[in-house]
């Protein structure tokens, strides 16, 4: 990898302060860059100085504006937008009905890195902190903070795969970024904290947190190949119809020239996240379309090891999937459903008649998961129903002391249906597995005691060998096996 002084050498860098310039070479400009003061506008700085492999750099602890209804597209290839010098990230002031950095616009671009950038809307309901309506091909947000937007940002689906030139997002990765305080804090639909549609992507380390406004934290209508793990999901709008991931496919027959017909949402490892309901949350993870007249179709997706927290919403659920979901593990999860007196952890009913597609859910392992309440009122946990196709239900905990009774598992023997070895009725209610720790439900770092069983290894279940082989925490489960998300 070539360092960025070497590929952006000499003039190449344009260094750009809202005071005086700073002489290349000093304050973090680098030698032979061309270094400009008296920037106020960051549009305007855009406009003059973006191009073709160029890296133009913001002074740290000054602030820019962009005027009311104002953008500016990057759309040419090589581009860098960072920060330069000491200090606090530059603080880039969104006019209202403008877009912090809008990149893309379907000019076929590739390589972009942007970085160490701070869009604020100040509570605005119209602002877009950054995205575009793609695509650049091979592109990094990292560091990037975006608050007090109508949207926090928003990448939008392109025209894809046969109808245009113009292709979706490839290769984006969103890393270490933090997007908050979504349409003013108040609940409304179309306001997202993430929105996004890519092949190859990456959501890392990311924190997402709507604080109660707008509607879904992150919403992907079609992702492939996605690698989405180590982030914080929380703050849903409160209207409790909305989740912390809405995970949508792409409409299979009629794409409204936007995706292409024939398409999977496929391949996503989703691992180390923290899901929190928070005072929303009528699902927090919901698979499959949002309406049941809708043909979407997803395979091959992967739950592992997250921490979800069912919001506070009397009846919400934890997990919900529906339509044609095909090849779906979900394993190693925590799932704490302390937060209201009735609900389930999922509801996976597989229905044919949820999707126009008239295939129901199949291929569903669910395996050594944990799931604790501290509240009553839950009559059931998991939800398979009659439909779903060659399911497996093995290995998982269940503790509810405060219920008076409970059923784990419903399912009435859907065709290939498999429950074993997992925490009966009675020792649901009645067996204490002693967590070394549990939690405050208000807490989103777990420690690695947490919902560690001490005792009743296999809560009147027996333990069955399924491979796998680590745990939440990734420790190696050896000798037997336990219940659970978590190694005793």
């Amino acid at each position: 990898v070539t360092a960025a002084d070497t590929t952006y050498s000499g003039t190449n860098t344009i260094c750009l302060s809202s005071g005086a310039a700073v002489t290349a070479g000093t304050g973090g400009a680098p030698s032979g860059c061309t270094s400009v003061g008296s920037i106020t506008d960051f549009n305007a700085a855009l406009a003059t100085y973006k191009g073709t492999n160029k890296r133009l750099m913001f002074k740290r602890g000054d602030t820019f504006t962009i005027s009311a209804s104002s953008s500016e597209d990057i759309n040419v290839s090589g581009m860098q937008i960072c920060a330069f010098g000491s200090g606090a990230d530059p603080i880039i002031n969104v006019g209202s009905s403008s877009t912090g950095l809008r990149v893309g616009a379907n000019a076929g671009a590739s390589y972009g890195a942007f970085y160490d950038l701070s869009f604020q809307g100040g509570g605005s309901t119209t602002t877009l902190g950054f995205g575009g309506v793609g695509n650049i091909d091979h592109c990094l947000f990292l560091r990037v903070t975006a608050t007090g937007h109508g949207n926090s940002a928003q990448f939008a689906k392109g025209s894809v795969e046969g109808t245009t030139s113009n292709k979706i997002w490839e290769n984006l990765a969103i890393v270490d970024c933090n997007l908050s305080y979504v349409n003013g804090g108040v609940s409304g639909s179309g306001h997202n904290g993430l929105f996004m549609s890519a092949n190859k992507l990456s959501l890392m380390g990311t924190i997402i947190d709507n604080e109660g406004g707008g509607s879904h934290i992150l919403r992907t209508p079609y992702i492939t190949n996605a690698c989405v793990k180590h982030n914080l999901l929380s703050g849903q709008g409160t209207e409790g119809v909305y989740e912390c991931w809405k995970m949508h496919g792409p409409d299979w027959a009629d794409s409204g020239g936007s995706i292409g017909t024939g398409k999977y949402t496929e391949y996503i490892n989703a691992g180390n996240n923290v899901f929190d309901g928070a005072s929303g949350g009528g699902w927090v993870v919901s698979i499959g379309p949002q309406s049941t007249g809708a043909d979407e179709r997803l395979r091959h997706l992967l739950l592992d090891g997250n921490y979800i927290k069912r919001g506070t919403v009397t009846g919400s659920v934890a997990m919900n999937i529906r339509g044609n979901v095909q090849y779906l593990t979900i394993r190693n999860n925590v799932i704490n459903m302390s937060s209201a007196s009735s609900g389930l952890v999922m509801d996976l009913s597989g229905s044919a008649s949820d999707s126009l597609s008239g295939i129901p859910v199949r291929d569903v392992d669910v395996i050594n998961n944990t799931v604790y309440s501290s509240t009553s009122g839950m009559s059931t946990a998991w939800n398979f129903a009659s439909n779903p196709v060659n399911c497996r239900f093995i290995n998982n905990l269940v503790y509810t002391p405060s219920v008076g009774s409970i059923t784990v598992v419903v399912a009435s023997g859907g065709s290939g249906w498999s429950a074993s070895n997992n925490s009966s009725n009675a020792a649901a209610v009645g067996t204490n597995p002693s967590f070394n720790t549990i939690p405050s439900f208000s807490a989103v770092n777990l420690l690695t005691t947490d919902f560690k069983p001490s005792t009743s290894r296999t809560h009147g279940a027996g333990i069955a060998d399924v491979d796998i082989r680590d745990d939440l925490f990734h420790i190696t489960r050896t000798g037997t096996m336990d219940l659970g998300a978590v190694q005793a």
